[in-house]
């Protein structure tokens, strides 16, 4: 679901229910080494660097947190996190994750453009 079809009273919601998982994620040890700040050595390629960095930290954290990831999207699509577990595939993941990607991105560049 995108984020701009969450409305009412369901915003709060989403928000309360995300708030737990999201706090999981960003108390781990591995979020905070992946998110810290890196010194870049001048001439280096930043993206580069970012690239290598998630692709070593993203694949631990997700399957550290896979119940954490399950109750946000659960709660963004306004399902039961036991039941959007057990619809959950891989087209479908990905499906979800464009489609909230796409609202986020178009979320920010409208208030950008403000």
């Amino acid at each position: 679901m995108k984020l701009s079809e969450i409305k009412g009273a369901d915003v709060f919601d989403v928000i309360a229910d995300c708030i737990v998982p999201i706090t999981n994620i960003a108390s781990d040890k591995k979020a905070m080494a992946l998110f810290k700040k890196q010194t870049v050595p001048e001439g280096t390629d930043i993206r580069a660097v970012a690239m290598k960095r998630l692709a070593a930290g993203l694949p631990p954290l997700m399957r550290d947190h896979k119940d954490d990831l399950v109750a946000i999207l659960a709660a963004i699509n306004l399902v039961p996190a036991d039941e959007y577990a057990a619809d959950l595939t891989l087209g479908k993941l990905i499906t979800d994750l464009g489609a909230t990607a796409t609202s986020s991105a178009q979320g920010a560049a409208a208030a950008s453009a403000i």
